[in-house]
């Protein structure tokens, strides 16, 4: 599994490197995955080796361990919503020391579905506000860390005596490509999600939609040949996001009647929705490696690698749960679209 996880960050990111379009937001999307990659297969090995993993050096250490802890948006047990609400806080004070009120938001979309925007790039820690360095010459913060990451993955896998990720050419989408603009964030976010929110509410729902889209639309081209990490990755992004929206709705009672609120209460009761929350066990094992005694019936030639079978009940099967998760995915990106677009 830690392999296969490892040959699908090179894929991804060796099939965008280059890219004018796809590179730069493959990498802002994709990074907070890739950085739970890195990380979980770094904690198996403390397990297992602590001695070989003890030796590996890391100058990005608690950078890569923070995007990790973004894929779990608000249930980030080190910040839950009060904590990612104070980031963006405290994010807004550096915007607004280095950037002017005119230009101090940036944005990637793909066909008004939004990838990453400056304000992410900071929560997730590949944008430092006084780094310096030009990043084609190889150096700089961005460029650094995301290469670490990639090296840790390698590294990891040589730990447990695994061959080299292997890295398979994947075409890029078709269609619209990613555009990116730089614009004020007051007047940007005047009309989007609801009037109410604060700006680092919006912000923080900013993170909840990029998770969808990156899952839904940057990551599909991996779907033929990498079945199992992807269904992992867009499980656990469907769970945290259900649960981000649900904390969104329980926090703002007196917005229900809203045309966007209302979408979200219609996402949060799909069945769909309902299977992938009610299933914490298979949002583990997606998330974690190391596997059960308990656990029955896996195989690494089984889709899903039988996690599904074994860790849900009412037993589910994986071409079911694949096709929860996509519902829920689009649905979400969907209502994300026209709640920023009414």
């Amino acid at each position: 599994m830690l392999h296969d996880d490892a040959s699908w960050v090179y894929s991804l990111a060796g099939s965008a490197q280059g890219d004018e379009y796809w590179e730069a937001p493959m990498g802002l999307g994709g990074l907070p995955q890739f950085a739970r990659i890195a990380h979980e297969g770094l904690e198996l090995l403390k397990h297992r080796d602590s001695d070989r993993a003890r030796a590996i050096a890391l100058k990005f250490a608690d950078d890569i361990a923070a995007a990790r802890h973004t894929v779990k948006l608000f249930d980030d047990n080190q910040k839950f919503y009060d904590g990612v609400i104070a980031d963006f806080v405290r994010i807004e004070t550096l915007h607004g020391s280095r950037f002017s009120a005119d230009d101090d938001l940036a944005i990637v979309e793909v066909d008004g579905r939004l990838i990453s925007t400056s304000r992410i790039a900071a929560f997730q820690r590949t944008l430092v506000l006084d780094a310096t360095g030009d990043r084609a010459q190889g150096r700089g913060h961005t460029y650094n860390f995301g290469n670490e990451i990639g090296q840790l993955v390698s590294v990891v896998l040589l730990g447990f005596g695994l061959t080299k990720p292997r890295s398979v050419p994947l075409e890029l989408p078709e269609g619209p490509h990613p555009s990116a603009e730089t614009t004020s964030r007051t007047d940007r976010y005047s009309g989007w999600f609801e009037p109410e929110f604060p700006l680092p509410v919006k912000d923080a729902l900013t993170v909840v939609e990029t998770h969808v889209n990156t899952a839904l639309l940057l990551f599909a081209l991996s779907a033929s040949e990498f079945t199992s990490p992807l269904f992992r990755a867009r499980f656990i992004t469907a769970a945290h996001v259900l649960n981000a929206l649900e904390e969104v709705q329980l926090r703002n009672p007196a917005l229900a009647g809203r045309q966007g609120m209302s979408e979200l209460s219609r996402l949060l009761t799909m069945p769909e929705a309902k299977r992938i929350r009610a299933n914490d066990k298979l949002r583990n094992r997606c998330m974690h490696y190391g596997v059960p005694s308990y656990l029955q019936n896996l195989g690494p030639n089984r889709p899903g690698y039988g996690l599904v079978e074994a860790t849900t009940s009412p037993r589910c099967t994986f071409d079911q749960a694949r096709a929860d998760v996509l519902e829920v995915l689009q649905t979400a990106s969907d209502l994300f679209r026209d709640w920023r677009n009414p």
